[in-house]
């Protein structure tokens, strides 16, 4: 009797020992799960249903709202499929495409060296703590000796949806450049693209007073995002504090109130 005693006070100190691990080295991780457990499980019902075509086809009738689509050959734009193509959304890490224009005009023109090395350390600047880090993460592989090439930054946005990297070459190719690109593709529709670190910044409770989001316009937030991630870029005190304030409470707001 005192032997299984004895294992099983040893069998659940060791399993005490190895929770407390996991939990200790984890816990940011499990503190978000269980504060956004209501926006993780948010649309979980719908997802089976949307595996095949026919699902797929049956939700967006039923959510029509929710959905809007544009697919066609731009050789052939008159077979394309069309459907509230012009409902506006949020667009997330799709906006790189417009940096991907003005990048491609401007090494085409002879603006930007595709082969310039560009310092890690200058791109971490925009990194926040606990935003998209592991997107960010897959782009610093690419910098084996601490530098690379542009282009390879360029690629690393488009294919890990980087972040960090897009608000860097935001600011290489320059604000008044994409300005006139947006100006240039003439699309009222589209909100013009700002830096994700600015944005984050602008919506953080614990950084700026967020009473006025809902009422301000767009243009007025689109200028304070850019500044701020400007005085990120130029200021190292305020860098150091905002990315202490990321990394102890991530954006001060739940999934759903971040959404």
């Amino acid at each position: 009797m005192k032997r299984a005693l004895k294992f099983l006070g040893v069998f659940l100190g060791a399993a005490a020992f190895v929770f407390a691990m996991v939990i200790g080295l984890n816990y940011s991780g499990f503190k978000t799960l269980f504060e956004n457990e209501a926006g993780m499980a948010e649309g979980s019902q719908y997802i089976e249903n949307t595996y095949s075509l026919a699902g797929l086809a049956d939700f967006v009738g039923e959510h029509p709202e929710w959905v809007s689509i544009t697919s066609y050959n731009v050789n052939d734009p008159d077979s394309g499929i069309f459907y509230q193509e012009n409902t506006p959304r949020a667009l997330g890490a799709t906006t790189n495409l417009f940096l991907l224009m003005e990048y491609v005009r401007q090494v085409e023109e002879g603006q930007l060296n595709p082969e310039e090395e560009i310092s890690l350390q200058e791109i971490e600047k925009y990194a926040l703590p606990e935003i998209s880090e592991n997107n960010h993460k897959k782009l610093i592989d690419t910098f084996e000796d601490g530098t690379a090439p542009l282009d390879e930054v360029v690629n690393a946005m488009l294919q890990n949806s980087d972040l960090v990297s897009a608000d860097y070459l935001w600011f290489r190719l320059g604000e008044d450049n994409m300005r006139a690109l947006m100006d240039t593709l003439a699309m009222p529709e589209s909100a013009f693209p700002i830096p994700f670190s600015g944005m984050y910044m602008r919506i953080n409770p614990s950084l700026n007073d967020t009473s006025d989001l809902k009422v301000i316009p767009f243009s007025t937030f689109a200028d304070q995002a850019i500044q701020s991630a400007r005085r990120l870029k130029d200021d190292p005190d305020f860098n150091e504090q905002v990315k202490e304030q990321f990394e102890e409470d991530r954006l001060s707001l739940t999934f759903m109130q971040e959404r």
